[in-house]
């Protein structure tokens, strides 16, 4: 999403805009592929609910993944909001830039559960051997980004417009990726998370957390 937001942003707006792109992109980045590690565990959990012939224990899986990544999804959306300018900072980003970016990443924070919650049920759908559905529902939401920045950038809304369809599209993908799981294999069933189910699955995420933590600090 943020290469077509490159691309029509350096189409139709000013370099300042690509610029300021540029370290928002950085922050919201590495935060979402530190929870690459939910999104495996996911994988392997449900694969072998299904290897077991338990499909509603995968669906078990499946919605406590959705919750954790959800709630986890909106704490750090909060803590981009309220702390976006020190990180930006702390990328090093320059000070006329600071504000473009800020605005950029600001939009974009309120996305952080629905990145998250379509990573997670894309993974439900691998699991399935199943990749053909998740492949049309995220080439319709970036098709429906790039009309959407070629529409409102090209109409001089700048460097919030992209962040407006992103994140728009990418709530478009979550919704669809969650109406379809209801009719697949594995449905979510909606409950209470047990505990040790929970702690397994978060377990399995930490363990895999340090890996995905260490290899995207590489790139800051």
């Amino acid at each position: 999403m943020s290469l077509i937001d490159v691309v029509f942003l350096g189409q139709f707006s000013n370099s300042l805009n690509v610029a300021g792109l540029s370290p928002a992109t950085l922050i919201f980045n590495f935060l979402f592929y530190s929870f690459t590690a939910l999104t495996i565990a996911t994988v392997a959990t449900v694969a072998d609910k299904l290897r077991q012939d338990k499909d509603d224990e995968a669906g078990l899986v499946l919605s406590t993944s959705l919750m954790i990544g959800l709630v986890a999804g909106s704490i750090v959306g909060l803590l981009l909001q309220l702390n976006c300018q020190a990180l930006l900072r702390l990328t090093k980003c320059d000070e006329v830039l600071l504000p473009i970016a800020a605005e950029y990443l600001s939009i974009r924070a309120w996305a952080f559960p629905a990145a998250i919650a379509t990573s997670v049920l894309q993974g439900s759908f691998i699991a399935q051997r199943d990749s053909r559905t998740p492949f049309w529902i995220v080439l319709t939401s970036i098709v429906l980004s790039a009309t959407g920045d070629f529409l409102l950038i090209r109409s001089g809304f700048g460097i919030a417009a992209a962040a407006w369809t992103t994140l728009m599209s990418q709530y478009f993908s979550a919704g669809v990726l969650l109406w379809k799981s209801g009719s697949s294999r594995v449905k979510p069933r909606w409950h209470k998370p047990d505990l040790d189910e929970t702690l397994e699955l978060v377990s399995y995420v930490l363990r895999l957390g340090v890996f995905y933590v260490s290899k995207t600090s590489s790139y800051l």
